[in-house]
């Protein structure tokens, strides 16, 4: 059987992988946008079901896109039957014993610890939560760090989070992957498109079904990057008795009333969330009962070093913004009501107001950007504006690899841009925090700021 129905829901679990392959990159966005500011039919890969469900409203070029359809099925047919000849390989050569271990996915080297002292990262905050599983020797992860040993536990880097198999069991998956890759094929054929999508989550729920309890993680854990998908094969791992669970890095609620992020696909049996206003939210908008538990800020990256470390008196202010992106960007992605908001007017109008009230008090305003990866993004005139303030004598730039709760630890006061999460970590911390708003378009009494005041115009800031 490729389809253990009893184990979850199919169609849900399609609808989510699709959700969350078109979410990546934005070349459905554009293809849309394209089709009707073009006045052109939208020729794009997408099942019938939703070409019916947009027809009225954007012209469709039906057979190309069901060429392109079914050609992106056989694509990723084909790249599931590449991964499960790499998988049989790993099987057959991989025999490593790991004891007892937890799995992290999608993990970056920051998010790891480095040297032996201590910085703000995932692996700390997990191994400092209490409901953690204990006794452990190994963290695997997927970060491109091959191995690190910390804490006298062992920090190991593997390309997934298969476990390994017995001899028997590795010859029961290559005869079933033959036979699988005949059948999805088949079905393909004939019209069976959710064959051919899944063939690849297939190939690992039927390795996690062929492994033995005691050779499973402790506990999986996937952050809200990517927050749709739940993989296949962790169903299997939670009925053979592994803890699933999922973390939100940030703060997750809706902003200005915008509801964008798929919440009501989501089907993960455990949350990790920082307060109660997050767990109602996902109450709201999921289908599925769910454990949700309230443990406050979690850590998730932390780039800093020795040189980074600050010592700072008294009299300083720590201000998040908000980086704004190139107008073509937006423009690309469907600017939201979000996205009209961060523009380079209003963050240079939060910075100004706040360097102004902080000068007036005699204060520092220690600013940190948002770490952000992507090169070219920025717009110019926000690059120019930081350029700007880094000249005056009441602000001082703060690395953006630093962590934002050890500039949060070594400042007075924080103030972050609506509705950041720089905000609740202050508040943890008990920390005087803040949001500001220089425009006046920000609800003081959205639910997004999880009960911290929101201040608007530079007389309440004062």
């Amino acid at each position: 059987q490729l389809i253990p129905d009893d184990l979850f829901d199919v169609e849900m679990s399609l609808r989510q992988f699709l959700v969350t392959r078109y979410n990546t990159g934005n070349s459905f966005k554009k293809a849309i946008m394209y089709a009707i500011g073009g006045n052109k039919k939208l020729r794009y890969p997408l099942p019938k079901i939703w070409l019916k469900a947009i027809e009225n409203d954007i012209k469709i070029d039906n057979l190309s896109c069901k060429i392109m359809w079914i050609g992106f099925v056989f694509m990723i047919w084909g790249y599931g039957v590449t991964q499960g000849i790499k998988q049989c390989f790993l099987t057959m050569f991989s025999n490593k014993n790991l004891g007892n271990y937890v799995y992290f996915n999608q993990l970056q080297s920051d998010n790891l610890p480095v040297h032996e002292k201590f910085s703000y990262n995932i692996i700390e905050w997990y191994l400092a939560w209490k409901n953690r599983s204990k006794g452990l020797d190994f963290i695997i992860h997927t970060a491109p760090v091959p191995y690190i040993n910390y804490k006298n536990i062992k920090i190991e880097n593997r390309p997934n989070a298969m476990p390994r198999l017995t001899l028997v069991s590795r010859f029961i998956f290559l005869g079933w992957f033959v036979y699988a890759s005949f059948y999805t094929f088949i079905f393909m054929l004939f019209g069976r498109y959710q064959y051919g999508i899944l063939f690849n989550e297939f190939i690992r729920l039927k390795l996690l079904k062929l492994a033995k309890k005691q050779d499973l993680a402790k506990d999986y854990l996937f952050h809200n990057t990517g927050l749709v998908y739940r993989p296949l094969w962790s169903y299997e791992a939670e009925r053979k008795g592994s803890r699933v669970l999922f973390y939100f890095y940030s703060q997750c609620l809706d902003r200005f009333g915008i509801y964008n992020d798929n919440y009501h696909l989501l089907t993960w049996s455990n949350y990790l969330v920082w307060t109660i206003d997050m767990a109602n939210f996902i109450d709201n908008y999921t289908e599925n009962v769910a454990a949700k538990e309230v443990v406050g800020p979690i850590w998730f990256s932390d780039n800093s070093n020795d040189k980074d470390m600050l010592n700072i008196d008294t009299n300083t202010v720590a201000v998040f913004d908000l980086p704004v992106s190139r107008l073509l960007v937006y423009s690309s992605t469907g600017c939201s009501k979000f996205e009209s908001y961060v523009t380079s007017e209003n963050v240079q109008n939060f910075l100004t107001d706040i360097y102004l009230v902080a000068k007036e008090n005699n204060c520092i305003v220690m600013h940190k950007c948002k770490r952000f990866h992507k090169k070219g993004y920025l717009h110019p005139k926000y690059l120019s504006t930081l350029k700007d303030f880094s000249k005056k004598s009441y602000y001082q730039p703060i690395d953006a690899d630093l962590s934002a709760i050890s500039l949060i630890k070594a400042t007075q006061v924080t103030i972050s841009m609506a509705f950041t999460s720089t905000a609740l970590i202050a508040k943890s911390e008990k920390k005087p925090s803040i949001y500001y708003d220089s425009t006046g378009l920000i609800d003081r009494y959205d639910v997004a700021a999880h009960g911290v005041q929101v201040i608007i115009g530079v007389d309440e800031l004062r």
